[in-house]
């Protein structure tokens, strides 16, 4: 039997082999077939490969419970299967490593890989059979990312684009032409007992060929420093260059409380959760959870500053949706994660969207988003960019929204805030260019971006196009919610008065005001492309009293224009704060 096994792997017919593998697992039959196929590009490309497979394989086998049943003998159990297959795999491995002298390792020091410069994380497989653990696979692949965007040399994609071109289900390749990078991280994490392994392997993304792989493991307590030791590997393996600073970030590790650290990665599986949930309701529920969670890992490890800055950033996500009561809670937990580690840019980039939002405070902003990019450049250029575009720093903020886009090319928000900050510029055909890709992509996002769509047509002077679809998004919005139907009608409103239609703008606006919750914004911008001035002011001037942080972002968008000669206008955004660009 056993050479009847290595003859088969030694003449590449892989039938024999099979026989003795027919009960085993799928998962094991598929890398046995990879690793016997016929044709060199189809196997596996070196040892390291296959190893690491097998590793991942027995991981999963060995974190899965016993199933009931008949007794070993009897049974597809590992124990039946594991003999004859290993003397397979063996045989395998040594014909891989005789027959194959481009390993691993040796390719990476021979330079045969392509230049990388960008990466994504693809998230990270959950092996410990348990999908109640699931956060803590997800928060490990999002504190590796984390910490390799700390790398000023590399271009890292966000946890977010990466999740979703991961779930789409395409090969490797094409993900990496979808998130434009050089190469994809990919692997596994188990936690068993109080010890905690990663195994990671960086893919050329153009060739799916494997380029190093590796496993590491830790003490649960050491699971910090255990993600910068993965994170300085692969910057390591890339020849990525790494200046002094982020070396010696690198090398601050510390213990850490696990069961503080458990409750952290919970914070931030939730907040992940709750910022895809807020449309649909379940975002207050989840942001709940995210902040209950942080401040149980700070109960237990009060000086834990990334929780301090993760917990700041929850707080101001809600805040920003809302609950402005909570801005305060926002800085005083970025300042007090910035107290302990003034080297993280999460904490400062909460504290820059607080003192912009809260206290419009827009100089003090503006330092920390820069402090905050100087740390981490894969960090959040897109917040920077709003600050920009609301500031009236247009070239500036469409280089910083393309630098976002490249690093989060997947993300909805982020493609309609592209749009946004071209349309804030007067670039109006690049922002319908880009509404329009947006309602390609995402039809779900049809009644925002067709609104978009039809406003941007009428500022492009093409009325009756712009007209047209705003009627229709209004007429399919009519069963909807209130504040769906107030949204179309009133920039419906706003183009009817903008194209000159006023008896139909005038109608439409006293349905936006009759129960005297419309936006002020929207109300202002109706009653500015009406001729109404004084009423216009008098809405903005309720708004500024409120400091409703909607001002900050519309005080100088093109719906406000018919006005901006007035003095009272240039008042307003004095008091406002905004800058001079």
């Amino acid at each position: 039997s056993s050479a009847e096994t290595l003859s088969a792997i030694l003449t590449r017919d892989p039938e024999p082999l099979a026989r003795h593998c027919r009960e085993a697992p799928d998962e094991l039959q598929r890398i046995l077939r990879k690793a016997l196929r016929r044709k060199r590009e189809e196997r596996y490309q070196t040892a390291g490969d296959l190893t690491l497979d097998l590793e991942r394989l027995l991981e999963v086998q060995a974190a899965a419970p016993a199933a009931p049943g008949p007794s070993p003998a009897t049974s597809a159990s590992p124990r039946r299967w594991l003999g004859p297959v290993w003397l397979g795999v063996g045989a395998a491995v040594v014909l891989l490593v005789a027959g194959q002298r481009g390993l691993l390792r040796s390719k990476a020091r021979s330079g045969g890989a392509a230049r990388i410069e960008s990466l994504a994380v693809l998230p990270l497989d959950n092996l410990s059979g348990d999908p109640a653990q699931d956060f803590f696979a997800e928060g490990m692949t999002e504190a590796l990312i984390t910490e390799l965007a700390k790398v000023r040399a590399l271009r890292v994609t966000s946890r977010t684009s990466s999740m979703a071109a991961k779930k789409a289900g395409k090969s490797l390749p094409a993900i990496a032409r979808d998130l434009g990078v050089d190469a994809l991280v990919e692997g596994s994490v188990i936690r068993q007992n109080e010890r905690v392994r990663i195994t990671a392997q960086l893919i050329e993304g153009a060739t799916d060929r494997h380029v190093w792989a590796e496993s590491y493991e830790r003490d649960v307590r050491d699971v910090l420093s255990l993600q910068r030791e993965v994170a300085l590997a692969i910057t390591r393996e890339v020849r990525a260059q790494v200046t002094p600073e982020e070396a010696s970030r690198f090398a601050s590790g510390r213990s850490i409380d696990p069961q503080a650290n458990e409750a952290y990665l919970r914070g931030r599986y939730f907040f992940a959760k709750a910022i895809n949930n807020m449309s649909s309701g379940k975002g207050e529920g989840l942001f709940k959870q995210s902040i209950d969670s942080h401040l149980e890992a700070l109960r237990l490890e009060p000086r834990f500053a990334e929780a301090w800055a993760a917990l700041a950033r929850a707080y101001h996500w809600w805040a920003s949706w809302g609950r402005i009561d909570l801005y305060p809670k926002a800085k005083a937990a970025a300042v007090e994660a910035l107290k302990i580690d003034d080297t993280l840019a999460e904490a400062h980039s909460a504290l820059a969207f607080t003192l912009w939002r809260s206290e419009w405070d827009w100089p003090g902003a503006e330092r920390s988003f820069r402090r905050a990019l100087e740390l981490n450049p894969s960090g959040d250029p897109h917040g920077y960019a709003l600050f920009l575009s609301a500031a009236g720093r247009h070239e500036e903020a469409i280089e910083y929204m393309n630098r976002a886009e490249q690093m989060d090319p997947l993300t909805l928000p982020l493609k309609l805030n592209v749009a946004y900050v071209y349309l804030y510029a007067r670039s109006y055909d690049r922002a319908l260019e880009q509404f329009r890709h947006v309602l390609a992509v995402a039809p779900d996002s049809a009644a925002e971006t067709r609104v978009q769509i039809g406003t941007t047509l009428v500022l492009l002077g093409r009325c009756r196009e712009g007209l047209a679809e705003l009627r229709e998004v209004a007429r399919v919005q009519g069963g909807r919610a209130a504040e769906d139907v107030s949204y179309s009608e009133g920039w419906l409103a706003w183009a009817c008065a903008a194209c000159g239609e006023k008896a139909e703008a005038a109608r439409l606006f006293r349905r936006q005001t009759e129960d005297g919750q419309a936006d002020p914004f929207r109300v202002a911008a109706i009653l500015a492309a009406l001729g109404r001035f004084d009423e216009a002011f008098a809405h903005l001037e309720q708004a500024y009293r409120r400091r409703d942080q909607r001002l900050l972002d519309n005080v100088l968008s093109p719906f406000l224009d018919p006005f901006r000669a007035d003095p009272r206008f240039a008042d307003l955004v004095r008091r406002i704060g905004v800058p001079s660009p």
